[in-house]
């Protein structure tokens, strides 16, 4: 038998299904519509996204996408944005995260600078500052050229 508080619980879970259930069935007309946030990395979204949102403006008109190329952190809770795009995993917030793909780090020179670097030669690399150290490129290149980084601020 239900006390109190758990009968006031279960009528407002009932509630709570029943808006749930009401709002996955929409009507047949109801297409995806609205301002959705999108905040991925400068070379992402330049790279990668730009193409892709494209194909889903066409596939949804009803959407207005607002897409933000910015290094920095930003808030889902605070509804900064809809959707962030990261290379590495959210440290904290109350989110979903999805791994979507593996990336792999790289360092690519030619055949005179792969010769020097294997003559002992540290590379001079324009890097991360300090702000920007947690960027999970930042910490491939620290930790694999860990005396070769001259950093700007993003500024």
């Amino acid at each position: 038998m239900l006390t109190p508080a758990g009968t006031r619980a279960l009528a407002l879970a009932t509630d709570m299904e029943t808006a749930a259930a009401t709002l996955s069935r929409g009507s047949s007309d109801d297409g995806l519509k609205g301002l959705v946030r999108v905040s991925v990395p400068p070379t992402l979204g330049q790279r990668f996204l730009a193409a892709e949102l494209a194909k889903l403006s066409v596939k949804h008109p009803g959407l207005d996408l607002d897409v933000s190329t910015d290094l920095r952190n930003v808030s889902l809770e605070r509804r900064e944005t809809d959707v962030a795009l990261r290379l590495g995993r959210l440290q904290n917030g109350d989110v979903i995260a999805k791994l979507l793909a593996t990336l792999g780090f790289g360092f690519y020179a030619s055949a005179k600078w792969c010769g020097r670097i294997n003559d002992g030669v540290q590379p001079v690399f324009v890097g991360f500052d300090e702000a920007n150290s947690y960027l999970p490129e930042a910490a491939w290149l620290a930790r694999h050229f860990p005396r070769a980084r001259v950093s700007f601020p993003n500024k």
